[in-house]
């Protein structure tokens, strides 16, 4: 095979590998939207693609102020991340709290983070009453 043909098959294959994270990515977030929607987390309302300027937060509840972000495993922290440590610590100076998860902990773990956003949101409940 010609260098023209293998650089071709490489970049087949990353095509491939980006259309499999993005339809993955789009599974594991219908699964938090899931969690927020089950019926143990359902009193609360949750809007998916909330912006805050340039930064968009997967999941929000505007009663209690709380913002969900789902990051890859390799994006946690770094500045590919779907929202920087700066727009993090804006939006925390702002009274949200910010909840991040891994892809791979919601796979491993949903109802680990399903209790947590729980958690989370009965102890916003309490300081709001």
């Amino acid at each position: 095979m010609n260098n023209a043909g293998q650089k071709q098959q490489v970049s087949e294959r990353k095509n491939t590998i980006l259309i499999n994270n993005k339809e993955e990515s789009k599974l594991i977030k219908d699964k938090v939207w899931d969690l927020l929607q089950s019926e143990t987390l359902s009193e609360y309302r949750f809007d998916r693609n909330k912006k805050f300027g340039p930064v968009t937060v997967d999941f929000y509840c505007e009663i209690y102020r709380i913002a969900v972000v789902v990051d890859k495993d390799e994006e946690f922290y770094t500045s590919a991340s779907s929202i920087d440590p700066e727009s993090q610590t804006e939006m925390e100076q702002m009274g949200i709290v910010v909840l991040r998860f891994r892809e791979s902990e919601i796979i491993k773990n949903p109802y680990i983070v399903q209790r947590t956003i729980g958690f989370w949101l009965k102890e916003r409940e309490f300081r709001y009453l």
